[in-house]
């Protein structure tokens, strides 16, 4: 466990520290997910970017 945890961080399975302020929470970093997802679809729908495993898999010789 570490030794100081973050105020108000309580403890969970094999001494994992949860923090509920944390960063990765999604209503504090401001983004919007089902914007996010839009212009992903957006984006691989222009082909932009690398092929997606779902992509490939879908591929047959």
């Amino acid at each position: 466990m570490a030794k100081n945890p973050p105020k108000g961080a309580t403890e969970v399975k094999k001494g994992r520290i949860e923090n509920p302020k944390s960063a990765m929470n999604p209503a504090r970093s401001g983004t919007d997910p089902q914007k996010v997802k839009q212009e992903i679809q957006k984006d691989v729908s222009a082909g932009v970017g690398a092929i997606t495993s779902r992509e490939a898999g879908s591929m047959k010789d």
